[in-house]
Order: structure tokens, then sequence, then C-alpha cells
């Protein structure tokens, strides 16, 4: 929940890096969003009351919008995960600029813009989903996801090299 409320709260965020949990929790916030309104859409179809579909179609028009204003913040959450693997955010234009050239050379809806569109999109997926990039970088410094012993443990080969030092 933690990371969904940051992602929208980094909306405006271009610049800086985002971790893939983050990414992935999103997604998933946006997948369940999908999924509750296709669930109301068929609940409202197969309802027999005109109230329950009312309702039902009032439930759906308030989660589509926030559908919609979930899209902004998925962008710019790309761009900071492509800066987090090192890569230019503009890699994200790359499935728009392609899509108008298709359509402006008379391929709108064709298997090969079909085609095209699924290869882009694997990419995409591919880099979001990429390990980070593990140094600091322009966009932000490298946090590192792996939690780390505290200084204070005392293992076993470091008492054994104080022993040998102090004898």
């Amino acid at each position: 929940m933690k990371s969904i409320l940051n992602t929208f709260y980094k909306t405006v965020d271009f610049k800086s890096r985002s971790s893939k949990k983050e990414m992935v929790s999103f997604i998933l916030f946006i997948i369940l969003l999908f999924i509750i309104v296709v669930g109301l859409e068929f609940w409202r179809v197969g309802s027999e009351s005109e109230k329950s579909r009312m309702a039902s179609l009032v439930i759906q028009d308030k989660l589509f919008i926030i559908f919609l204003i979930c899209l902004i913040p998925l962008l710019t959450l790309s761009i900071r995960r492509l800066h987090d693997v090192n890569m230019s955010g503009v890699y994200i234009g790359i499935p728009v600029i392609i899509d108008i050239g298709l359509r402006f050379a008379g391929y709108a809806n064709s298997p090969i813009e079909n085609g095209v569109r699924i290869i882009i999109l694997a990419f995409l997926i591919f880099l979001c989903f990429k390990n980070s990039y593990p140094k600091d970088n322009d966009h932000g410094k490298y946090v590192s996801t792996i939690k780390k012993k505290s200084e204070d443990t005392i293992r076993s080969d470091s008492w054994k090299k104080i022993n040998e030092k102090t004898f």
C-alpha cells in the first residue's frame, strides 16, 4: 500500500528512480481495479432489477475514472523505472511514435501493427522488470534492496580475527 501511495505522491517526478517492488505493486493495483470494473459490468448485465443496474453503473463509472487517473502515475512510474535500470525515459515514447507512423502508412489495426505493438510492449515490460543498475547514475543514488547485517553483530570469523590479534 505504501508503494502505491508513493507512486501517486511522485506523479510529477520524472527525474528520480523507482524500484521493481513499486512497479509491480502499482501494476497489480491497476489489474485489481480492472477486474473490479469487469466484474461489475458482468453483474450489471446479469442483474434483474433496475436499481442494482444503476448502482453498478455508478460504481463502475467511478472506478473507470480512477483507472484513467492511474494512467498518468503509471507513465511517470515507468519513466522512473527506466531511470533505475540506467536508461532514458524517452524509451516510453517509442511505441507512440511507431503507432503513429504505422497509422499514417495505412496499417491501422492491421496484423502488422498489432504484432509491432506486442513486441514493443514485451520489450518495455522486460525493461521495467529488469534488475536495478547497481551504481549511482544521473537519475539518483542506488538504493540496495539487500538488507545488510548490522555492524554490532559479531560473527564467528570476526571473533577469530580479534582473538588472533590479541594473543
